[in-house]
């Protein structure tokens, strides 16, 4: 059996520089009433998430808008919390990952992906230390797919 040499790349490989220039929570909400902490501790929650990016090519900023909620049943009809914020990314070589024709920024899906991956992440830990104390204090949000989610353009924002 032999094997095949991968071809090396022509492509100039270019470093991310970025930071995270702000974390900003719109909206956390949570019904710790009594009724919901008499749920049972097994009890099967339905996740609703939703992403969004906005992206300031003058300021050399893309903003992330991620949007979670929970409900007590599949049917989605009986929310008991939802945490809304907005992180933003100082991409310090912007013009390195970026397209810029007619007023239209094109940002590569690889780099999108990555932003949304740490901004999901950065959201379970902000969940986690939210809801502890309460009857969902063992909620920890799932893992996602980035590319699965419920998306929205830039240009309408989730979080005004």
């Amino acid at each position: 059996m032999s094997a095949m040499a991968a071809k090396p790349s022509t492509e100039k490989k270019v470093e991310l520089l970025f930071k995270i220039q702000g974390i900003h929570i719109s909206n956390f909400s949570l019904d710790n009433s009594l009724s919901r902490q008499s749920l049972a501790p097994d009890h099967s929650y339905a996740f609703e998430i939703n992403a969004g990016t906005l992206i300031d090519a003058s300021l050399k900023i893309i903003g992330v808008d991620f949007i979670t909620r929970i409900f007590t049943s599949q049917t989605k009809d009986d929310k008991v919390c939802e945490l809304s914020l907005r992180i933003s990314y100082a991409i310090q070589n912007f013009e390195s990952f970026t397209t810029i024709e007619k007023d239209k920024v094109t940002i590569p899906e690889q780099l999108m992906h990555h932003l949304i991956a740490l901004t999901i992440s950065t959201t379970r830990g902000i969940l986690f230390e939210k809801l502890q104390g309460s009857f969902l204090s063992k909620i920890i949000l799932p893992t996602i797919n980035v590319s699965s989610l419920n998306k929205m353009n830039s240009d309408k924002p989730l979080i005004q």
